[in-house]
């Protein structure tokens, strides 16, 4: 009976299980390039995300993780509930399916244990300790949404999706505004919130604007092109809002605390004004499409130009002992 209800739970399911893989692996490759490998081997890529978040926990921070397992047990059911409709030919490649999404589930949960990323506990409790890090994973998630339906041509739903991007992209950036002067949240810890803060924020903004830049090609629907150039332009903006406060700390101080973080994260910043420059000398676009990304260009230079100049050196300072 079970059996009969996951089989009628299949096609939700393995939407779920396509948006998470695509979610955790964009930050790998192109999610349409993923969606596209892992259906002609039929998933047999999950063994490889597994295998990437073992060795780079921070894949293991989107919201979709825990449904990982879960998509991969009822895929690993469905292929066993057809196996008297099996033809010597599709046999052993249902095997080896089965057994490679069952694997899948069993790694992904060893790591959710390993990382305490489980439904509930182990996401509340980070973003109780960081409140910028529920916004960023939010804003993570809507964006890879709005590359699925944009290469659906659904484009009234990308449109939402870059909606919800740019407001949870907002809120991250206020919530790590507010994190910055503020001690430390542990009375016997030195380590201040608000640069962790404001690198996931500013490392967002930066993602946000980079990924919606290649959107853009051959793009002429007017409505998602004004959706696109709203979306950049408050991951910019935003990410000014909170820069400029930082790079106004005296450097002998708290300033200082920022100092590293900063510097060695100044190559995004280059790699979003080249990616603005390859897409307005290569890419097919329509004329607001052009103007939204000279505009965009304008402010990326602007920002690049700023923090080169607070923290293109390397440590401002170190912060005076207490």
């Amino acid at each position: 009976m079970w059996l009969s209800s996951v089989h009628r739970t299949r096609p939700v399911l393995d939407t779920v299980w396509h948006v998470s893989l695509a979610t955790i692996s964009g930050q790998v490759m192109g999610t349409s390039l993923w969606l596209l490998v892992d259906r002609l081997t039929g998933g047999l890529l999950t063994l490889a995300v597994d295998t990437v978040t073992s060795i780079a926990p921070a894949f293991a921070g989107s919201p979709w993780i825990h449904l990982i397992p879960a998509g991969a047990v009822i895929r690993a059911v469905h292929i066993h509930r057809n196996k008297n409709q099996e033809t010597p030919m599709t046999k052993i490649r249902n095997r080896i399916h089965r057994s490679t999404h069952l694997l899948a589930a069993g790694t992904a949960l060893g790591l959710m244990m390993a990382l305490g990323v489980t439904a509930g506990a182990g996401s509340a409790s980070a973003a109780a300790g960081n409140p910028v890090t529920t916004q960023v994973k939010k804003a993570d998630a809507a964006f890879a949404k709005a590359v699925q339906h944009i290469q659906a041509k659904k484009y009234g739903a990308a449109r939402d999706d870059l909606a919800a991007v740019r407001s949870h992209t907002a809120k991250a950036n206020v919530a790590a505004k507010a994190l910055i002067g503020a001690p430390p949240t542990d009375p016997e810890s030195d380590d201040l919130p608000g640069p962790p803060a404001v690198l996931a924020a500013t490392k967002l903004d930066t993602r946000i604007s980079t990924g919606t830049v290649a959107l853009f090609n051959q793009q002429t629907n007017a409505k998602l092109v004004h959706s696109l150039r709203l979306t950049i332009q408050t991951a910019q903006v935003k990410r000014d809002s909170v820069l400029d406060p930082v790079i106004a700390l005296p450097a002998e101080g708290e300033g200082g605390d920022y100092a590293d973080g900063m510097a060695d994260n100044l190559a995004m910043y280059s790699r979003e004004v080249t990616a603005i420059q390859n897409a307005l000398a290569t890419f097919t676009l329509t004329q607001p499409a052009t103007d939204g990304l000279t505009n965009s260009l304008a402010r990326a230079q602007a920002t690049k130009a700023k923090v080169t100049k607070a923290f293109g050196g390397g440590e401002r300072s170190t912060r005076p002992a207490a």
